[in-house]
């Protein structure tokens, strides 16, 4: 396409469809649906990670491109930091808002605790950490990690929860009452942030070993 050529939508354009790859595709009934053809190999764990993780590699995808030198910066500078920072932000902090209802389901598998349901539709990052916390101490003595680390954890979360509390601030400028969100937008080093969200990621994942490796000791 041209650059100055102006794209309008057409009777050809539709948001959502099978790529067109026939030669690495099987034949498949034309009454199955698009998202039947995406889960249909998938089973639960795997889905839960699909959304969990893919928020995550969104975030951290449109950090790196953001760092990259060519392209992106200098064609359309409007599309730099001030114009995707709030999406990756947001979605960096819905990634954290997924890993700890999952690290809720996990550790209480092993925490003789009743899971609260009503979590499921929480969106504050330190509610949801404190029922991780409840869930982990009583499922063990011995924490996989250090004091140090869980403290790191909860000061990165707290730091998120502090500009974020209700996953609303890096959605919309103005909240249910009217006030804008405009002084809770952080100023924010992307190499630190990159860094950053690895450890936490680096962190949620070992969990699903610790917890394994209790629910093994048990079953010896």
């Amino acid at each position: 396409m041209e650059e100055d050529q102006v794209h309008w939508p057409n009777k050809r354009n539709r948001p959502f469809g099978r790529q067109r790859e026939p030669s690495q595709r099987q034949p498949r009934s034309a009454s199955s649906s698009d998202a039947d053809r995406f889960f249909e190999h998938l089973h639960d764990e795997a889905i839960e990670l699909a959304y969990r993780d893919g928020y995550y590699f969104a975030a951290e995808n449109l950090a790196y491109d953001l760092l990259s030198a060519d392209g992106l910066k200098v064609a359309q500078p409007e599309r730099e930091f001030y114009g995707v920072r709030l999406p990756l932000l947001y979605c960096y902090r819905h990634y954290l808002e997924l890993a700890l209802k999952d690290q809720i389901d996990l550790w209480s598998r092993v925490s003789n605790l009743k899971r609260d349901d009503r979590l499921d539709t929480e969106h504050g990052l330190m509610r949801l950490w404190n029922e991780v916390k409840r869930h982990q101490s009583r499922a063990t003595s011995n924490a996989e990690k250090s004091d140090e680390t869980i403290a790191s954890v909860e000061r990165c979360l707290n730091e998120f929860h502090q500009y974020d509390p209700t996953s609303q601030s890096f959605r919309y400028r103005r909240g249910v009452t009217g006030n804008t969100h405009d002084d809770q937008i952080p100023e924010t080093d992307l190499c630190k942030l990159i860094r950053t969200m690895k450890g936490l990621k680096n962190f949620f994942d070992v969990q699903h070993d610790v917890v394994e490796q209790i629910e093994a000791n048990r079953n010896d």
